[in-house]
């Protein structure tokens, strides 16, 4: 049968796990009380440190991926207006084009130029769909950016 010591271990094992090293504070003698109390609160600083690293760390992470966000808000500011002022140039021809259009049917025998505008705005309406997809490279990158694109 094993016989029990007093600091919580037997004989053929090693006591239980502690943040303390060496004898039991109880069985020291005065002067290692001391030195035990140095390493505990040597050893509560080290594990306080450990946690405010992790602590930092983590909120450097946090900075970075913001850092990220903030980058792609300014970028997707920055398509929008682009989209925004390409739109605003296609619309304005466009209007242009239905005015000389609206002139154009009311003038007899112009069937040919009548044709002619209509083709170019078809082909203005078409480009405007055709770069909205280019400029973003696939549609899914306008969901992305939050953009409606070009809508005729």
């Amino acid at each position: 049968m094993q016989m029990a010591r007093r600091d919580g271990g037997d004989q053929n094992h090693s006591p239980p796990a502690t943040l303390l090293e060496g004898p039991h504070p109880t069985l020291a003698s005065t002067s290692d009380a001391g030195a035990t109390d140095d390493r505990l609160a040597r050893d509560r600083a080290a594990i306080s440190m450990e946690r405010i690293l992790q602590e930092i760390t983590a909120v450097g992470r946090g900075l970075e991926g913001m850092d990220t966000k903030i980058l792609d808000l300014e970028e997707s500011r920055s398509i929008r207006n682009d989209i925004g002022s390409f739109q605003d140039k296609v619309t304005n021809i466009d209007h242009r084009l239905s005015l000389v259009e609206d002139k154009l049917n009311s003038s007899p025998n112009r069937d040919h130029e009548l044709q002619y505008i209509r083709d170019i705005i078809t082909d203005l309406k078409d480009l405007g769909r055709r770069d909205n997809v280019r400029f973003f490279g696939h549609p899914g990158m306008s969901r992305r950016y939050g953009c409606q694109g070009l809508s005729y």
